[in-house]
């Protein structure tokens, strides 16, 4: 005999919970099924006939679905020393994987000797500087594809693209060092199909939509590079560009890719160059 659940059937789309679980975006599934997952049920979807079901990792889980959470609460002692995540591809047909840094903040990089005035060009400038040494973040590809660097300090608001076959997972991994440093993580992880051209073209470690896509507008940052707009309060004056205490990570060499927006045919790119003429901190090339 068949009950009435056995009869209902509807996609596992993507849904939007109540809210009561960090307010984070599920998948719909049958109440059953959310159970047997491993998810967390929030709320009702598919008319009320299934739940949006949260899939929030713990360290060291292995999981095969189109939306899932990594999160670290802010902690001074994240416990396990390596924290990897392994992701699977839903279907063969996935060739990109994003990772949505929503919040990210671990140890920064070695750190050159601030100093200023005549002292200026005794900077550290060791070959150790911009290395993570105490804390490290790197996600692999899935299928012999290219690994995303080794990144560190503070990246929120900042995202991740690898490729996978369709058939080898990914494996998103921290180390943390052995101090009291505050740690927080918030990211989202979504999967591509061959179809989807949001996943971007293979190869790109991040994918653009143009010069007016948030949360910079147009300003594209290396990793670990902060800044903020600071206005003097006077309306008539535009806000200017102030970078946050920043080091440039070492052994950074990745593709970025930008949609061609409709109408356009080229891309002029600036680099806004900080520091003084006696500490010339900030600049790089483009070429």
């Amino acid at each position: 005999m068949l009950g009435i659940w056995d009869l209902i059937s509807f996609p596992n789309n993507l849904c939007e919970g109540t809210g009561s679980i960090y307010g984070k975006d599920g998948v719909c599934y049958l109440k059953e099924e959310c159970t047997k997952l491993e998810g967390t049920r929030d709320g009702p979807c598919a008319s009320g006939f299934g739940v949006c079901c949260i899939f929030i990792l713990p360290c060291g889980a292995t999981v095969k679905q189109n939306l899932t959470y990594l999160i670290q609460d802010v902690t001074t002692n994240p416990g396990l020393i390596s924290c990897p995540y392994t992701i699977c591809p839903i279907s063969k047909a996935v060739n990109r994987i994003r990772l949505d840094l929503n919040k990210f903040t671990i140890a920064g990089p070695v750190a050159h000797a601030d100093q200023t005035g005549a002292a200026a060009n005794t900077l550290n400038t060791g070959s150790s500087v911009g290395d993570c040494a105490i804390d490290t973040f790197v996600v692999s590809s899935g299928g012999g594809g290219k690994s995303s660097p080794v990144i560190c300090g503070t990246n929120s608001n900042q995202h991740i693209y690898v490729d996978t076959d369709g058939e080898n997972c990914i494996t998103a991994s921290f180390v943390f060092g052995g101090d009291t440093l505050e740690r927080e993580y918030d990211i989202r992880v979504l999967q591509y199909d061959t179809t989807n051209q949001m996943g971007g073209p293979q190869g790109c470690l991040q994918y653009f939509l143009g010069a007016t896509e948030p949360p910079h507008g147009g300003i594209i940052t290396s990793f670990n590079w902060q800044f903020r707009f600071v206005n003097d309060g006077d309306p008539t004056t535009a806000p200017v560009l102030d970078v946050q205490n920043t080091i440039h990570l070492s052994n950074q060499n990745y593709d970025i890719c930008v949609r061609r927006t409709a109408g356009a045919c080229a891309i002029c790119w600036a680099a806004a160059t900080m520091g003084t003429a006696t500490l010339a901190r900030g600049s790089f090339g483009l070429r």
